[in-house]
């Protein structure tokens, strides 16, 4: 997929991030899509180009909205490697293995976030977070991701496809 479709895909999921999640929140709780696209180009493209959205939309989440510069970018670096070395282990078409993806990917995310957090900062109740940030935005992504991933695989058919008709 061309470099600028990844980067305007992450410019609008950082929009929809800003102005529509704070309508879809349910008990405090958001969806964070931000990781939902992470994993999900990681899952499809690889573990380098998960890295790379990873690192990149992490820079952007840390100059926006991190107090740590840095924390967001390692985090969801890691996950968009992580989620890149399932390219080819999982059967990603599936959907209880789109919503597991999803689920994992959140949670693991969510903990290395606050672990890192910690580490750098404030004093965090791992375990309080755990049950009220971590579980409910993971099940909320979980919810998602099989949309997230249908979407994705449609932008990279019809990538594909214009790519195809270019050559």
């Amino acid at each position: 997929m061309k470099t600028w479709i990844v980067a305007g895909l992450l410019l609008f999921t950082f929009l929809l991030q800003l102005s529509i999640t704070p309508f879809l929140s349910l008990g405090g709780v958001k969806p964070d899509l931000v990781v939902l696209l992470v994993t999900v180009l990681g899952v499809v493209f690889g573990s380098s180009f998960g890295l790379g959205a990873g690192i990149v939309s992490g820079l952007v989440a840390d100059i926006f909205f991190g107090r740590y510069i840095g924390i967001h970018a390692l985090s969801l670096g890691i996950l968009g490697y992580l989620a890149g070395l399932a390219e080819h282990q999982v059967y990603r078409e599936q959907s209880l293995v789109q919503v597991t993806t999803a689920m994992v990917a959140t949670a693991f995310h969510q903990l290395v976030f606050m672990i890192l957090l910690i580490a750098v900062g404030p004093r965090l109740p791992l375990g309080a977070a755990i049950g009220r940030t971590i579980i409910p935005v993971a099940l909320y992504n979980g919810v998602l991701g099989p949309f997230v991933f249908r979407a994705i695989f449609r932008l990279q058919q019809w990538s594909q496809k214009r790519t195809e008709r270019a050559s």
